[in-house]
């Protein structure tokens, strides 16, 4: 058992034997004797080791005054009413001798907590306390999860699971050592992976164990100094399917026609070998694919005996060098032998290389129009193809050669021409033997600008109100087709009667022929106005349109406060003004909102008021909620508002105490109640009544032990804020409260919480030049350590990183040591314990001899042994049970060295001797 688990069972013996005695008081003097009959334990069962025989267990019979009672004939019976899962235990029967029943020799095989035993004797019923039984030395392996069946695709799992425990099988947590996996049946195989592990907490985990060849084996696990251990049998079987390889391939065909003879695809593993107990779905695809040819038939079979068969699979285009392409889910694919398919018999016509977008005026660029079979191959005979307009949305006039003789079974037409702009134009081609076709459609588009036209005119409007609808240019060719230009147009004003100014971007680029110009308006009102468009040489004049006056547009806060108090209306009381375009005030209806609400709190008072002469005022606005960053938006429809400058809400005066941070619900007897208690000053709308610097007191509010606080019970609160941070309590116990007082204001009560009996318990390192060693002047919640030499040395600097448990413990302080002189102001000397970043729960600790400035040495020091380089001192933070750190097992953010000034290690990481520290508690 390993050293916490040894001394938690100790502090259970201790408690259990006090329990004992205070159920079990010594027997008062002789009264006379009563009717009423108990049991006592007057010898309790005690914590030992598993196996091993408990002490003699003794059970009394008394009457209600404690005075044994002699029944001789009457038996006693002990049963084990708690124990670990799996113990087992027959009910024991002793006569009663003298009043006393004896129990000897009990035996219990499994190590655990929690032992309890009742004495029976008819209704008569007393529980022993509670005892523990610890492991024995270790002495064998055992296996608690056996090796499976595997493949040679994958390692054994789940992973082998190898404890060290006694000799009935309790699992040793501590034991040292590594564990060795052996193949111990089989022939020809080699075991891999990671055969030789650590014992981790007493367990040896082996996740990567592998076998490449196929048969039954077992495997024999050893360890020195322990009993080896065989597995129970395991198969490794063939692989998973890996890869597919055609077994039968496709020959030429023709175009429709099966492909034959029928296609076999098997499945294979890894190393090759056919996989006919595994089952997959195999999919056929096109590989090369030179005629886009569609793949039809049955492509998908699921295998059997590891072969899926296809018999009808068929290509619709001609071609030269298809190959097909097999697979299934995850495994390695395999592509066919190359083959071809050939055209079939002549069916149609088609359009082959179809009509593409062509420019008005222009020729279309070529089409092809060719002679097909059924599947749409290209059949190399003559025929006469004649070719007109099928759909025309132009209403136009198709132009150019439009009868031709086909060449190899295709005729290619390259002068055809349209002239006006527009989609959805057809092609109709005709062949006297063979029917028709129509091609797809396409685009006629544009030539370039010749002209400009005003699509959509400016229209009477307002001063400084965007004219609506947006004007339009639009760019026309030569055909008067609206081009697709981008070219850039400009507006000005031509005729200009009221001396005005035309606002806006009134230089557009053109999208698709047309410039929209968005935003444009006149600021001066008259009748008469026209706008010049421009582009290049390209010019157009618009029609007459007229301008008149605007409304109101802007709104100003003109009166805001900087600050108010909660509750309080403001003052100065907000007023707004209300402008149009030109700045002058107008009449409008104002709305206020909290435009920032970093309170959200709900402003109240008058919130909608009408100009008089161009302002509108707001004489009652209350707010409650105290907080800076507060900010009023003003609203007049058919302006976009305004936003007032930020202003701060501060606190009312302080009425009520509240807690900000309750004390810990589970504190240390005689150490501080947890982080620093908080209490606060809120004032009648629960803001922290910042401005409150009176005293604030603290006492027992529920004391269930008549307990005394100690500590600072009053402080003087500090921008509203009182913080206890040495509050004490000296007497354990649970349910206990704080009460909180400070005159005038109404007080509150904290949370129930906890104080328990906790200790911090070191044991001292054995080996090591330098030791962290406990100092005299610890107590159970204050550990004082030493950082001792342990044989003369020389040095210039000395630290170490420690990894801590931070629930557990808290850095209160480093003191330098004498042995390196550390300087001063400052010294040279520091120790950190962060909470949060990436070193928290790191202890660093160093002290180095100044280089320079105040107490500067210029050499390395001698170091003699049983000298102090310097003193750390940690306090208890939690009465939480458990290890903090332990210096037998240190991970890889444990960190030591002494130094000398040219940066030598003279003591290395592993010859610093570092303690285990841990928490105890009931």
């Amino acid at each position: 058992m390993s050293r916490p688990s040894l001394k938690l069972l100790s502090l259970a013996l201790v408690a259990g034997l006090a329990l004992a005695a205070c159920d079990d008081p010594p027997p008062p003097p002789p009264q006379p004797q009563s009717n009423v009959q108990q049991l006592v334990f007057t010898r309790q069962p005690s914590s030992t080791v598993a196996g091993t025989a408990l002490v003699d267990i003794e059970v009394q019979l008394q009457n209600s005054a404690g005075t044994p009672v002699d029944e001789p004939g009457e038996r006693v019976t002990l049963a084990l009413v708690s124990a670990p899962p799996g113990v087992t235990f027959n009910e024991l029967q002793a006569p009663l001798e003298g009043g006393v029943a004896t129990f000897k020799g009990i035996t219990l095989n499994r190590a655990g907590t929690g032992y309890v035993f009742e004495a029976r004797k008819g209704s008569l019923r007393k529980l022993s306390a509670s005892f523990t039984l610890s492991a024995g030395p270790a002495s064998a392996l055992s296996i608690v999860s056996q090796p499976a069946d595997a493949t040679i695709d994958s390692p054994i799992a789940p992973a082998v699971r190898v404890v060290a425990s006694d000799a009935f099988g309790n699992p040793r947590s501590e034991t040292p050592g590594r564990v060795t996996a052996e193949l111990t049946g089989g022939t020809g195989a080699t075991l891999t992976g990671s055969t030789n592990v650590p014992l981790v907490g007493g367990v040896a985990v082996f996740s990567d164990l592998r076998l490449e060849t196929v048969g039954e084996y077992s495997l024999t696990f050893r360890s020195p100094g322990l009993s080896s251990v065989q597995s129970q049998n395991f198969r490794v079987k063939p692989g998973a399917p890996a890869a597919l390889a055609f077994v039968a391939q496709p020959s030429n065909v023709t175009a429709g026609e099966p492909v034959a003879p029928t296609i076999t695809v098997t499945l294979r593993d890894r190393q090759g070998n056919a996989t006919t107990e595994a089952t997959a779905t195999i999919t056929l695809t096109l590989g090369s694919n030179p005629g886009n040819a569609t793949l039809s038939g049955t492509l998908s079979a699921s295998t059997v005996a590891g072969v899926a068969t296809f018999s009808n699979v068929r290509l619709d285009k001609a071609g030269t060098g298809y190959t097909l392409r097999a697979a299934a889910g995850g495994l390695q694919g395999a592509t066919s032998a190359a083959f071809d398919v050939s055209p079939s018999t002549p069916v149609r016509i088609g359009f082959i290389a179809q009509p593409a977008t062509a420019t008005a005026g222009a020729a279309l660029a070529p089409m092809e129009i060719a002679v097909q079979d059924a599947f749409g191959n290209t059949v190399p005979v003559t025929a006469r193809i004649t070719v007109a307009l099928g759909a025309n949305p132009g209403n136009d006039t198709l132009t150019g050669t439009l009868a031709l003789d086909t060449v190899d079974g295709v005729a290619r037409f390259t002068t055809l021409t349209l002239r006006k702009a527009t989609r959805g134009y057809t092609l109709t081609a005709t062949s006297q033997a063979l029917g028709n076709a129509t091609s797809a459609a396409f685009e006629v588009i544009p030539a370039e600008p010749a002209q400009l036209l005003f699509g959509v005119q400016p229209s009477n409007g307002t001063a400084g109100v965007s004219f609506s609808p947006n004007i339009q240019v639009r760019l026309l060719d030569a055909f008067d087709n609206q081009t697709r230009s981008t070219a850039s147009v400009t507006l000005e004003l031509d005729s200009n009667p009221g001396n005005g100014r035309l606002f806006g971007r009134t230089t557009v680029a053109a999208a698709a022929g047309v410039a929209v110009f968005p935003n444009l308006f006149v600021n001066k009102a008259a009748s008469g106005y026209t706008l010049r468009a421009t582009s290049g040489a390209l010019v157009a004049t618009s029609t007459p349109f007229a301008i008149s006056a605007s409304g109101p547009v802007a709104v100003v806060f003109q009166t805001q406060p900087p600050s108010v108090t909660a509750g309080v209306p403001f003052s100065p009381a907000v007023a707004v003004q209300v402008r149009d375009a030109f700045g002058n005030l107008s009449t409008g209806r104002v709305t206020l909102s909290l435009e920032t609400n970093p309170g959200a709190d709900a402003l109240t008072g008058t919130l909608v008021a009408d100009t008089v002469a161009g302002v509108a005022s707001f004489t009652n606005l209350v707010l409650r909620k105290a907080a800076p960053g507060y900010s009023l938006r003003a609203s007049v429809a058919g302006t976009p508002g305004a936003v007032g400058p930020r202003f701060t809400v501060q606190a009312a005066a302080a009425s009520r105490l509240a807690f900000l941070r309750q004390p810990a619900t589970r504190s240390v007897l005689n150490a501080p109640l947890g982080p620093e208690t908080q209490v606060r000053a809120l004032d009648a709308f629960d803001n922290l009544a910042t401005g409150f610097t009176g005293p604030i007191s603290v006492a027992l509010g529920n004391n269930p032990t008549a307990a005394t606080l100690s500590g600072t019970l009053t402080v003087n609160a500090t921008a509203g804020v009182a913080t206890f941070a040495d509050l004490r309590l000296g007497t354990a116990g649970t349910g206990y409260t704080l009460a909180t007082t400070s005159p005038g204001l109404l007080s509150t009560e904290s949370g129930r919480f906890d104080v328990v009996q906790a200790r911090l318990v070191y044991t001292a390192p054995t080996t090591g030049k330098l030791r962290l060693l406990r100092n005299a002047a610890s107590t159970d919640t204050l550990l004082v350590l030493d950082l001792v030499a342990n044989e003369n040395l020389t040095g210039y600097g000395v630290g170490f990183n420690l990894p801590v448990d931070l629930n557990r413990v808290r850095l209160d302080s480093l003191v330098p040591g004498t042995a390196l002189p550390a300087g001063s102001n400052p010294v040279a000397a520091r120790a950190a314990l962060p909470l949060s970043g990436p070193m928290q729960g790191i202890l660093t600790a160093v002290q180095s001899q100044k280089a320079s400035g105040t107490g500067a040495v210029a050499s390395d020091t001698a170091v003699p042994a049983g000298a102090v380089l310097f003193t750390l001192r940690l306090s208890l933070a939690s009465s939480s049970p458990g290890l903090i750190f332990d210096g037998a097992s240190l991970g890889a953010a444990f960190n030591a060295a002494m130094r000398d000034k040219l940066g030598n290690d003279v003591v290395r990481r592993t010859e610093l001797g570092i303690g285990r520290l841990e928490v105890l508690s009931p």
